[in-house]
């Protein structure tokens, strides 16, 4: 690996690295045999000869393997920094230390490590230190980003109220908000998902269905013949055929000559996701809440439904809110957990084994999920308040890199 030559900005973090070292080694006691006049062996200077990744980690979140020579064995007697932060070690040999990225969010750091009792540190290594978890667009306090969406350029959508008023769908592109289409009669979408013809189609907790085109206010598109239907959620499947779940004891298939097909299913909906020929939601509250599955056998019939995944036998007291899936089949759920919280972002593999994703960063409640065409998934936050109204966390669109794809998303063509 080509080792980067000091600046003297380079030099100065290394200082300060060997300052903190002076300090810890002088903490540290000494066999007390050993004598003031004893010379000490010194250690070779370590090496590194590779770093993998080999440019750039998820700040608080990649697992970063070092190959070289002259380590510890000794996990703790190796000092793994970047630029002044030390980076938790997980496992060490003398060839290879395997740490933790800090938290620590740098374009630029240098990366290099000291060993107790050795003299000299290793050469530097230019590196970078990306974020994982980031507010996406810097809302004020009295903006609420609700339903969200992307389109095949990466695009983001999303219904906004603002001081207590609907503001209708609008769009960030290159970090710039503008208006995609105005108001109609919503105050916000539960959900809204880019689909055919480059319109945008979106469910408000009533029995309609609306279209929404660029510039244009919002067009009823399909409307469920009983009254006591509510759509929360919709999705598309590799027909272009929409389906759309709520409450009221049905799910809907609506084709794009918007005729309807009504289905019985007597949970409620909170979120829909079409993924492998399978329409999956999420059902229930707390404490009764299951992930299920259908077969799309065709377009005018659905296979026996499934639990796909017993969500309050694993987590009782939280509510699924929202769910997608990766590219790799791992299914991802984001729940009403609040603030700083393990379980607002669960991540389910097809073999039911699941896990909290990236720990310590993630700020709940999950309203909606919308996963770019990278490897960024966007969830709407929802704001939490103190029992005194005082505002603890405001509403927020948050970006993950998950550092993989999301599942095909057949609304915008892939």
């Amino acid at each position: 690996m080509k080792n980067k030559k000091f600046t003297l900005a380079n030099y100065l973090i290394k200082f300060a690295a060997i300052v903190l070292l002076v300090a810890f080694f002088a903490a540290c006691e000494d066999d007390p045999t050993d004598s003031v006049y004893k010379e000490k062996p010194l250690g070779d200077t370590p090496v590194i000869t590779s770093v993998n990744p080999p440019a750039t980690a998820l700040a608080g979140i990649t697992e970063i393997t070092i190959t070289g020579s002259n380590f510890s064995t000794i996990p703790e007697n190796n000092f793994v920094q970047f630029n002044n932060r030390v980076a938790k070690v997980l496992s060490a040999t003398s060839t290879s230390l395997t740490v933790k990225a800090p938290n620590y969010v740098k374009d630029t750091v240098y990366l290099f490590i000291g060993v107790h009792k050795v003299a000299n540190f290793s050469d530097s290594v230019q590196y970078s230190l990306k974020a994982g978890v980031a507010d996406f667009y810097a809302f004020k306090d009295f903006e609420h980003p609700y339903a969200i969406t992307n389109d095949k350029n990466n695009v983001l959508y999303f219904s906004l109220v603002a001081d207590n008023i609907a503001k209708g769908i609008n769009k960030i592109t290159g970090g710039l908000v503008t208006n995609f289409a105005p108001k109609g009669g919503e105050t916000f979408y539960n959900a809204i998902k880019y689909g055919p013809n480059d319109k945008i189609y979106g469910v408000r907790g009533v029995r309609a269905i609306f279209e929404i085109t660029a510039g244009a206010a919002p067009a009823t598109y399909a409307v469920a013949a009983s009254s006591t239907v509510k759509f929360y959620d919709l999705d598309f499947d590799v027909d272009k055929n929409m389906w759309a779940g709520g409450d009221g004891g049905s799910l809907f298939r609506i084709k794009l000559d918007k005729s309807l097909k009504q289905f019985n299913f007597t949970p409620v909906v909170n979120s829909l996701r079409i993924y492998d020929g399978y329409v999956y939601v999420a059902t229930g509250n707390a404490g009764e809440a299951k992930i299920r599955k259908m077969q799309i056998i065709n377009a005018d019939s659905l296979g026996a439904e499934e639990i796909y995944f017993d969500f309050s036998a694993n987590f009782p007291l939280t509510k699924p809110t929202a769910i997608t899936f990766s590219s790799d089949g791992v299914l991802y759920i984001g729940t009403n957990a609040e603030l700083i919280n393990d379980k607002a972002l669960i991540a389910v593999n097809p073999d039911k084994t699941f896990k909290y994703v990236y720990t310590g960063l993630i700020n709940g409640p999950v309203l909606n999920f919308a996963w770019g065409t990278g490897n960024n998934l966007y969830y709407s936050r929802q704001k939490v308040v103190d029992a005194a109204a005082n505002l603890l966390q405001k509403q927020m669109i948050v970006r993950v890199d998950l550092e993989k794809t999301g599942a095909p998303y057949y609304g915008r063509g892939n």
